[in-house]
C-alpha cells in the first residue's frame, strides 16, 4: 500500500504486506538494509524496490513508486484602501494543489471564496491550502495612507498695482495617496 508523498515532502510511506515463506519476514526498500517492520515512512517521491526475505534467506521483490502530489501556488491582485476607509480588497489564485483550495487572511480562519473585502492598509500573508493541507503563501502590503498636505493659500495684498508671490503654507496633514 502506498500513502504518496505531498507538498514536496518527504512523508510518502510503504506499507507491505507479504505471505508464506518461512518466517520471520523481513522487508527492505534498497534491498540491503532488511527490518522487521512492514513501513517505510517519510519517503520521497521516487522508484523504490521492495523486498521481502524469509529466514531461508528466500526472496521476493517487487516495484513500488511514491508519487509527489505539488502543493499548490498562489498569486494575487489587490485594490488599496482609500481615504482611511476599509475598503481595500485582495484577490487570491490558486492552482495545483489536491482537491479543493481553501484561503485565509490569518493562517488561522479558511474559506472557500479567494476574494477578501474590507481591509484596512497593513500587510496581509494570504494563505492557501489543499486538501492534503498543503499551503502556499504570499505577502500583500497594502501601505498606509499616505497622505496630502492641506494647504492654505495666503495671498499678499497688491503694491503699486503689482502682486508680490504667492505663499504656500503647510498647516495640517490630513490625507491623500500615493
Amino acid at each position: 500500500t502506498i500513502t504518496n508523498s505531498s507538498c514536496g515532502n518527504s512523508n510518502g510511506i510503504i506499507l507491505a504486506a507479504a505471505t508464506g515463506g518461512i518466517a520471520p519476514l523481513q522487508y527492505s526498500i534498497n534491498g540491503t538494509t532488511f527490518q522487521a517492520s512492514t513501513s517505510f515512512n517519510l519517503l520521497a517521491a521516487g522508484n523504490y524496490t521492495l523486498t521481502v526475505r524469509d529466514a531461508n534467506l528466500c526472496t521476493r521483490t517487487t516495484n513500488a513508486t511514491v508519487i509527489n502530489l505539488a502543493a499548490p501556488t498562489i498569486t494575487s491582485t489587490s485594490t488599496l484602501s482609500s481615504c482611511f476607509a476599509n475598503d481595500g480588497t485582495i484577490t487570491a489564485v490558486g492552482n495545483g494543489g489536491t482537491g479543493a483550495l481553501q484561503y485565509s487572511k490569518n493562517g488561522v480562519v479558511y474559506q472557500n471564496s479567494p476574494v477578501f473585502t474590507g481591509l484596512a492598509p497593513g500587510p496581509y500573508t494570504i494563505t492557501i491550502k489543499d486538501a492534503n493541507n498543503c499551503t502556499a503563501s504570499v505577502v500583500i502590503t497594502h501601505p498606509p495612507y499616505i497622505p496630502m498636505s492641506l494647504l492654505t493659500y495666503k495671498k499678499n495684498a497688491p503694491c503699486n498695482n503689482q502682486f508680490m508671490l504667492d505663499t504656500l503654507k503647510v498647516t495640517q496633514v490630513n490625507g491623500g495617496a500615493s
